[in-house]
């Protein structure tokens, strides 16, 4: 399988932070993520990026998506190593994200 679009990975990433109760380290979304794409392989999963061998090519385009969607004000981005999801996050209108109060 070819890694999932950063598109594909907005919904999941978000129904990540919402299921860790709102934020939550990345390490921790990474498989949770990884678990909407059943094929995606483990092998893949651990795959390095040649530029930066120490690198995981799935984590980075994770991380990537994650930056997008603090762009987009849906993931707080203020505190290292601990994604947020923000209000605007909470009621985006995803499949399986329940709209903020």
């Amino acid at each position: 399988m070819s890694f999932p679009s950063q598109g594909e990975i907005e919904t999941p990433l978000l129904r990540a932070l919402v299921e860790c109760g709102g934020s939550a380290k990345p390490r921790v979304l990474y498989p949770k993520v990884a678990a909407n794409f059943p094929d995606l392989t483990a092998a893949e999963q651990e795959q390095r990026l040649e530029s930066s061998p120490s690198t995981r090519k799935w984590c980075n385009l994770v991380q990537w998506v994650r930056q997008a969607l603090v762009s987009a004000g849906e993931i707080d981005g203020s505190t290292r190593g601990v994604w947020t999801i923000t209000p605007k996050g909470t009621a985006r209108p995803t499949p399986g994200v329940q709209p903020a109060p």
